[in-house]
């Protein structure tokens, strides 16, 4: 009998998994608001439910009968519990769902690392009481929505005067309305972080520089990453304690751990953690391409109970460095046309075009405002980093401003 597969989400960064799904000759569900997402070519049914309608997803769940669910690139790791709990499926193939709650949540995040002595940005205010800041805040900050992904809604704050603002930018983009303020470190160096634990051991870890601008002064953008960082030994050591600190404090058996961490004196700051592989190109082609492990094989093993360490490696002969590099736009406006040089394009791993004519564009302000993409491999560093900027300039997006 097929095994069945759930896939929540369809768009660009969940569409693999389906895609996985179908070359193991799974049955496979997917589940998307867009029935026009990337993931409904390589499905066997497609459900339209919103991601977010936990629900609604658990009776297509009941009807559909997957042996396994998963997900990538999203925060919504609470409807695949929700869902994996709902069913009875093994415990060793989802994230309990009280887990992935904890880590979604940025509020209960934060009062988790606390309680373990977990090095963090100590927040001045949460939830509501952010409304009423005092005068004890030191500048700057950095203001967040607590259940939200992508950058959305995260606003630097440098003076009193522009933290109202800041609140009322971050609620928009919060289902309760809640957001956390706490203290921005400057010239931190961002690294982000996969990893993989099977019963509570650490069994992949990957490690990748972002690459943080901030537009108009207060709006941090990621306009890239590469793959691995370039890390220090030490700097790597400190890493790796502080991703077994987590697991060790959110009680992590079996799945993957996201973080985003801040280092910034020999010193390892956590900014966010997540119960999931990373968003945009990093889990999807970066990793794989850097380190030779595919870690969306990875997902969809744990999630029908069939992890084999040994299907996942691709060799050591794929292993190198591996640089996305992301273009935005510097005018508001609607496009009119779209280039792309087929020559640079054929040198890249991956070029991927977000918009078309008739889209709107605007100055960045989160990590979803972008216009294209670039993935590159390389044998060195360098390498890696020019093929993707030159990936970039073959790519001519046409404004029309106003």
């Amino acid at each position: 009998m097929r095994k069945r597969l759930m896939v929540i989400g369809g768009g660009p960064f969940q569409a693999p998994l389906a895609c996985i799904g179908r070359q193991r000759e799974y049955e496979v569900l997917v589940i998307d608001k867009d029935p026009d997402c990337a993931g409904r070519k390589y499905a066997d049914r497609y459900e339209k439910i919103s991601l977010r309608n936990k629900e609604q997803a658990l009776e297509a769940a009941y009807e559909f009968r997957p042996d396994g669910v998963c997900t990538a690139g999203t925060d919504f790791t609470t409807t695949v519990s929700w869902i994996c709990e709902g069913l009875g499926l093994p415990s060793n193939r989802f994230t309990p769902y009280e887990t992935a709650i904890e880590m979604s949540n940025k509020h209960i995040m934060r009062k988790v690392l606390e309680t373990n002595d977990i090095l963090q940005p100590s927040p001045f205010r949460l939830g509501e009481n952010a409304l009423h800041p005092d005068d004890e805040v030191l500048y700057p900050v950095i203001v967040k929505p607590c259940q939200s992904m992508g950058s959305r809604g995260v606003r630097i704050v440098r003076k009193k005067e522009e933290l109202p603002g800041g609140i009322q930018e971050a609620q928009t983009y919060d289902p309760k309305n809640e957001v956390i303020i706490e203290p921005y470190i400057e010239e931190a160096r961002f690294v982000s972080v996969d990893s993989m634990w099977l019963d509570g051991r650490l069994m992949f870890l990957s490690t990748a520089d972002r690459l943080i601008e901030v537009f108009e002064g207060f709006h941090p953008v990621e306009l890239g990453h590469d793959v691995p960082a370039d890390l220090s030994y030490q700097d790597h050591q400190s890493v790796l304690r502080t991703m077994c600190q987590i697991a060790k404090a959110f009680c992590y058996r079996t799945g993957f751990i996201k973080g985003d961490l801040m280092i910034k004196d020999r010193r390892t700051y956590v900014g966010e953690v997540a119960a999931r592989v990373s968003g945009s190109f990093n889990s999807g082609r970066t990793v794989p391409l850097a380190t030779g492990f595919q870690l969306h094989e990875a997902v969809v093993d744990i999630a029908v109970g069939e992890v084999d360490l040994r299907r996942l490696w691709l060799g050591v002969d794929s292993v190198g460095y591996a640089s996305e590099r992301t273009l935005v736009s510097d005018v508001e406006g609607i496009v009119t046309g779209v280039e792309v040089d087929s020559v640079q394009a054929r040198e890249m791993d991956t070029v991927w075009v977000w918009v078309k004519p008739g889209d709107k564009v605007r100055l960045p302000r989160t990590n979803v405002d972008k216009v294209a993409n670039a993935i590159a491999f390389g044998k060195s560093r360098k390498a890696a980093q020019k093929k993707a900027v030159r990936g970039l300039g073959g790519i001519t997006i046409h404004v029309k401003q106003g």
